[in-house]
This record gives C-alpha cells, sequence and structure tokens, in this order.
C-alpha cells in the first residue's frame, strides 16, 4: 500500500518521562538531554519522522524546555524550515482553558487546537526517549489497512520484572489486537511491551 505521509501528523513529546532522568532533568527537559556527546534525545524522533516522509511535527512541551528551544533553532537540520508544515513548539499553555498537564491525554489536550488546524488525517505520536530508527510508512499503512481507530507499536520478548516495571504491557489476540492493558505491572515473562 502505497502511503501519502503528507497526510500524517507528527507530535513528539519532549517531557513525558522527566521524572525517570532524576537530576539529569532537574532543569531541562529531556528532549534536549544529551545522547552520545553529539545528539539530543529529541533528535531521534524527530529524524524518525522526517526520514519516513512527515513534514508538519509539533513538539509538546511543558517545562524547562529552553535548552531545547535552543537546540531546535529554526529546525534546519530536520528539513523542517518550510512554509507549509515544518516544526511547531506547543508550549503547556496552548489555550485559555488549558492547565500545566499530569499526564499524555491531557498534553494532547493542551494541543487540540493545532491538531484541528492541521490537514493532516492521521496522527503519529512518539515520545522523545525513543533511541531508536523507525520508518512510519509501513506502520501508518498498516494502521490505514487495518481499520483500527489506534495503532501501537509495540514489541514482543522476555522480560525481567526490573525491565518493565514502568513499560505499558499489552495483552494481545491472535490478531493482534490488544484486549488488555497493564501499566507499570510487576510481572516477567514473554510480554509484548510499549
Amino acid at each position: 500500500m502505497d502511503v501519502n505521509m503528507g497526510n500524517v501528523l507528527g507530535l513528539v513529546f519532549a517531557n513525558m518521562h522527566d521524572t525517570t532522568l532524576g537530576d539529569m532533568t532537574k532543569n531541562r527537559t529531556m528532549g534536549s538531554v544529551m545522547f552520545g556527546g553529539r545528539y539530543r534525545l529529541i533528535d531521534f524522533p524527530l529524524s524518525n519522522m522526517v526520514n519516513s516522509g512527515i513534514s508538519e511535527v509539533g513538539v509538546i512541551t511543558k517545562s524547562n524546555y529552553q535548552s531545547l528551544l535552543d537546540h531546535l533553532g529554526s529546525a534546519r537540520e530536520w528539513d523542517l524550515a518550510r512554509k507549509k508544515g515544518g516544526l511547531y513548539i506547543l508550549p503547556p499553555f496552548g489555550n485559555v482553558e488549558s492547565t500545566l498537564y499530569r499526564g499524555r491525554i491531557e498534553a494532547l489536550y493542551g494541543a487540540m487546537s493545532f491538531i484541528k488546524h492541521s490537514r493532516a488525517k492521521y496522527v503519529v505520536l512518539s515520545d522523545c526517549d525513543v533511541v531508536t530508527n523507525i520508518d512510519y510508512k509501513p506502520i501508518v499503512a498498516a494502521h490505514i489497512e487495518s481499520g483500527a481507530d489506534i495503532t501501537a507499536v509495540a514489541h514482543t520478548g522476555v522480560y525481567s520484572s526490573e525491565d518493565i516495571k514502568t513499560s505499558t504491557v499489552f495483552n494481545v489476540d491472535a490478531d493482534k489486537n490488544v484486549t488488555s492493558v497493564l501499566i507499570n505491572p510487576d510481572i516477567s515473562g514473554t510480554c509484548t511491551t510499549s
């Protein structure tokens, strides 16, 4: 299936897991934490989105995001300095009704005006701490083909309880449909995690 990635909006959560890094995120957002001496964590999801053909990306921020703004600059490094689409910084108080969000749903609510004004038909969400290469084209194609409301990227493997204590675990049926979700479970063994 050939997918028009121009119909896809990317959203990156810059602060979602700040507390997991303790002192490293005391004065900066997780997205601006250095990785490998050259990169910042935000570089990975931005590169994945741009390399997949997503040309409109919003970065949802919460607090301590000045170093993130300094790093992102004009967005030229990701080819997101554009007249149509491009990179947008979405501060926590995007509208009069919003407050400092406590979780992902409240953060999305704060960005709802941006999402509604986008001409994109689909939205790809990513946290900034996903340090891997992901091609979103086949994921979006599979999502469209399935007719599902939501598609999650997950991995099935053998995990210790320590490995997945801060993860989301999916129970899936034979058709890979999620039947239940466990948040921060105290389990081990073969699990499908996201």
